[in-house]
């Protein structure tokens, strides 16, 4: 199985009426969560790659032609409330030069919001919390073609419906 890890653009993002103390110093900041995720998947013997877009600086366009000709089975997508727009137009992307991957997204939004996240177009499923231990489930679960059911954590959808596995808490 073949993992994609995408930290997606950040070229829309939704801003709160923060002081510009705040906004001039956000910087970019790496995608720990993805570098985690990435980590415990390639022990496992998970081939996984991570493309940080931010870091890259990236546009769609650009996205495309570095996805081009590359197939992977999964790509996970790190989803914040603040970057959602962006995430929209990855998926987007990702789903027109491979549109038989699975989506998976991952993050705060997700965790917060995981019926609503599953309702957007191109989503299969999502990790609430920390992937490290469930997202290597997940794929087992998408290799063999069975369903996530008894996966805590995890969201996907039913016949159409989003169904949530309850979170299992934080690793330690």
């Amino acid at each position: 199985m073949k993992v994609l890890l995408i930290n997606p653009p950040a070229l829309n993002t939704i801003v709160a009426n923060n002081p510009p103390l705040i906004d001039e110093g956000r910087g970019i900041n790496p995608p720990l969560g993805l570098l985690y995720l990435a980590s415990s998947l390639r022990e496992k013997g998970i081939d996984t790659e991570v493309l940080d877009t931010q870091v890259e600086r990236l546009d769609y366009e650009e996205l495309a032609r570095v996805l081009e000709g590359k197939k992977f089975d999964v790509v996970g997508i790190t989803c914040m409330t603040l970057t959602l727009l962006d995430v929209l137009e990855t998926i987007k992307v990702v789903k027109e030069i491979n549109p038989h991957c699975k989506i998976v997204l991952g993050g705060p939004h997700p965790h917060i919001y995981p019926q609503e996240t599953l309702n957007i177009q191109g989503v299969d499923y999502v990790v609430l919390g920390e992937g490290e231990i469930v997202f290597p489930q997940l794929l087992l679960c998408i290799s063999e073609g069975r369903s996530p059911e008894k996966i805590p954590g995890i969201g996907w959808k039913e016949n159409g419906k989003p169904r949530v596995n309850p979170f299992p808490g934080y690793i330690e």
